[in-house]
């Protein structure tokens, strides 16, 4: 017989860390922010790809060398006890965000994170060839056939070497770049140099290509503390439970309330602050404002 307050096993439910979740077709969107949001994300990778070929002095503008032990900084020549000079620059750059995100909201969320920044490109490769939402939901529920596997290996094409490149870039912080393309073309590449093109070339591909929101949601440490630095006068994506929706007929607001309350049946475990986040870093569902104020 069992006790009175004894949980009964068989209703357990097992719950996991990561919740399974539907994949998100993300809709082309338009406008002011959004025509900023690209201006942004073409000059930051930009600044990204060409900035290890500029030369300066000799020798490459950017390069942080780590075996002679000295930092190149546009003409600048740091040694290791000069590292109290970089450690101010970080204390500088982080104050500055935790300052611009009190003053603006999400700003590096939306507009200068690298998780962002190349998920945003690519989504436009992911468009560029398979269309737009509704083309790619259709691809995605078709039969594979000749048209299907052209599209979809191609982008898969095109991801692989975004990544190959990406990595080949970082490295070439660390190591000359114009040297490295030399070994590359020799087949002379190191171990070392080879393993992290590898690893950062495939992290790019399954960090923006697949895991997308997922990585702002259980991955990155910013999203888990950013809400503390908001006030009232925090410029943030929200909705405004006070204005509420008066002279809607209760017919019409029960119809419109179905997704989303099936929506949040989905989104309830997820904190009010990660979806915000995921809000800025994704534009991907137009519901997922309402959902900030029911997940409370």
């Amino acid at each position: 017989m069992k006790a009175v307050n004894e949980p009964d096993r068989e209703s357990q439910q097992n719950v996991g860390l990561i919740q399974a979740e539907a994949k998100i077709y993300a809709r082309h969107v338009s406008g002011k922010f959004q025509n900023l949001r690209n201006i942004a994300l073409w000059i930051l990778l930009g600044l990204f790809y060409l900035l290890p070929w500029l030369q300066m002095d000799g020798h490459q503008a950017l390069l942080f060398d780590l075996p002679a032990r000295r930092f190149y900084i546009f003409g600048i020549t740091l040694f290791p006890q000069d590292f109290v000079y970089l450690a101010l620059l970080l204390i500088i750059a982080g104050l500055s965000l935790f300052f611009f995100t009190a003053l603006a909201g999400r700003l590096w969320c939306g507009f200068a994170c690298p998780q962002t920044v190349w998920t945003l490109m690519f989504m436009k490769v992911e468009r560029l060839i398979e269309g737009d939402r509704n083309k790619r939901q259709k691809l995605d529920k078709s039969p594979w056939n000749t048209n299907k596997i052209i599209r979809k290996s191609s982008k898969q094409f095109v991801w692989i070497l975004i990544g190959l490149i990406t990595g080949f870039t970082f490295v070439g912080f660390f190591t000359p770049i114009r040297d490295l393309w030399g070994m590359i073309l020799s087949f002379s590449l190191g171990p070392w140099e080879t393993f992290w093109m590898i690893f950062y070339g495939f992290a790019t591909y399954g960090n923006a290509g697949f895991m997308r929101e997922q990585v702002c949601k259980y991955m990155c440490p910013y999203a888990r503390f950013q809400g503390a630095m908001f006030d009232k006068d925090t410029l943030i994506i929200s909705y405004d439970d006070k204005r509420g929706e008066p002279g809607v007929k209760m017919t019409r607001l029960k119809k419109a309330w179905v997704p989303v309350l099936i929506a949040h049946s989905v989104f309830r475990s997820v904190p009010r602050v990660l979806i915000s986040a995921m809000v800025c870093s994704m534009n991907a569902l137009p519901v997922l404002p309402v959902l900030m104020s029911v997940t409370r």
